[in-house]
């Protein structure tokens, strides 16, 4: 029953993330890696170690996140399931571009881009396409070629699983952000509050009013959304290590 186990755990863990119990969600991720080692179920510590990925780099911790990446993505190449292997290498490219290494993972992106039409199970699309445009912007400023993909991706969209729903939309706004379209950021970003919102998902309100203090050009609203953002992240960073805490406001600007 242990692959039952992990999928459980995982799913939880995934939930907590979104609601920001961030440290429920590590124990559980970590337990999970443990008890697949303890199987030698390998397919299982991959699945978990690319969701703590995740959930590393959004505390900041970009080197552990980094290698988890590293390590999940290594243990799939030897599985041939080609839907892991395709998530291990999404999770790997959300470990450099947040740490904003553009220039180094063209070759990893392509790789992911073909693989997605036959493989993407868990709705990853979207998110690719807007990285894919983020990265023409920051290297060749071609807008009109970032404007197709991010159109491509918005009607990738799948709107069944709420919690990439919302990943989804605050990735296409900062594709369109940096493609200097922020009539279309604020529209997708302002898409993300709402379901970040009705589904509880304060992790991602916050995220979604970040970004929203960066791009609607009404100073009131600017400072609205700045001051939830900023009331939101401290909110989440209290429960959490003193250095985890440090890391997270780091993260989301707040010293």
């Amino acid at each position: 029953r242990i692959e039952d186990l992990v999928v459980a755990q995982t799913n939880l863990a995934e939930l907590f993330h979104c609601i920001g119990y961030f440290k429920k969600a590590l124990l559980l991720l970590n337990q999970s890696i443990k008890e697949s080692f303890r199987f030698r179920y390998n397919q299982g510590v991959s699945i978990a170690l690319r969701h703590s990925s995740i959930l590393l780099i959004d505390l900041g911790r970009y080197t552990e996140a980094q290698e988890q990446a590293q390590s999940a993505l290594e243990l799939n190449r030897t599985q041939h399931n080609q839907q892991e292997y395709l998530a291990s290498l999404v999770v790997w490219l959300r470990c450099h571009f947040s740490s904003g290494n553009w220039h180094q993972v063209n070759d990893t992106l392509e790789e992911a881009l073909r693989l997605l039409p036959s493989y993407d199970a868990e709705g990853y699309s979207p998110i690719v396409l807007s990285w894919k445009a983020r990265m023409i912007m920051h290297i060749s400023h071609d807008s009109a070629a970032a404007h197709t993909l991010l159109k491509i991706a918005s009607k990738q969209i799948n709107p069944n699983r709420k919690f990439q729903e919302v990943r989804c939309l605050l990735n296409i706004a900062r594709g369109w952000k940096a493609s200097h379209r922020i009539d279309l950021a604020v529209e997708f970003a302002e898409k993300a509050l709402a379901i970040a919102n009705q589904c509880g998902y304060r992790y991602y309100a916050m995220r979604s009013r970040h970004l929203l203090s960066t791009i609607v050009t009404d100073p009131a609203k600017q400072k609205r959304h700045a001051n939830i953002a900023q009331s939101l992240t401290r909110s989440l960073a209290s429960p959490l290590s003193k250095s985890d805490a440090d890391s997270f406001l780091s993260r989301n600007m707040i010293q």
